[in-house]
């Protein structure tokens, strides 16, 4: 099965002063590149969670989040000694940012994780790998969604019985997932809005 791709976002300030006079320019903050070596990031994957900010104040973020460390891997998975071998997985990050306004879903679950090399997430998102999902996809559980528009990297949008929707991205060495629970509206358009500012805000890091 083929799954696809994600982009956008970018803003500036600028200021005047009282009596006329035109005051001295105030650089803006710097904001501090991902770390990477060639196409691999190498910063932690909290470092890429996305910011509440994205969502224009309608979610807050309760907390840090929780670190995924392989040994939860070797936890959860009957198979887990074998997954962290096959992907090449490091380590992971998981948060959650609760909507304070506006529509979307009541909650979104943010979970980066960080792989060797690019081949780990498209790895991830396989049937072998990810037989959880496509068998709750090919049972009807689940329903397969179009690629979100604009989005060009590997991406697999998915549905529950309740509306709640899930969207995996593998990008570079990084899989991403932001998923939210059904609320009775179509969240497609949600989500097709907020992914590509999401990649784009991870793009712009990879560039200053």
């Amino acid at each position: 099965m083929k799954i696809r791709v994600l982009a956008l976002l970018a803003f500036v300030l600028v200021g005047l002063v009282a009596c006329g006079q035109p005051a001295e320019a105030k650089a803006e903050p710097t904001r501090v590149p991902f770390q990477m070596a060639g196409e691999n990031f190498l910063s932690a994957p909290q470092d890429f969670l996305m910011p509440p900010a994205l969502t224009n104040g309608a979610y807050a973020v309760m907390s840090t989040g929780t670190e995924s460390p392989n040994s939860r891997i070797l936890e959860l998975r009957a198979d887990g000694q074998a997954y962290i071998a096959a992907t090449g997985r490091l380590m992971g990050w998981q948060r959650q940012l609760n909507r304070q306004s506006g529509e979307g879903p009541l909650y979104l679950v943010n979970i980066v994780n960080l792989y060797e090399t690019a081949n780990g997430p498209i790895t991830v998102l396989s049937r072998e790998w990810h037989a959880d999902v496509w068998a709750r996809l090919d049972s009807g559980e689940l329903t397969l969604l179009p690629d979100l528009p604009g989005v060009d990297a590997e991406h697999l949008v998915w549905q529950d019985g309740t509306g709640g929707i899930g969207v995996e991205i593998a990008y570079h060495n990084l899989y991403l997932l932001l998923t939210g629970p059904g609320d009775g509206t179509d969240q497609y358009g949600f989500f097709a809005q907020l992914v590509p500012r999401y990649l784009q805000w991870i793009r712009e890091g990879e560039t200053q």
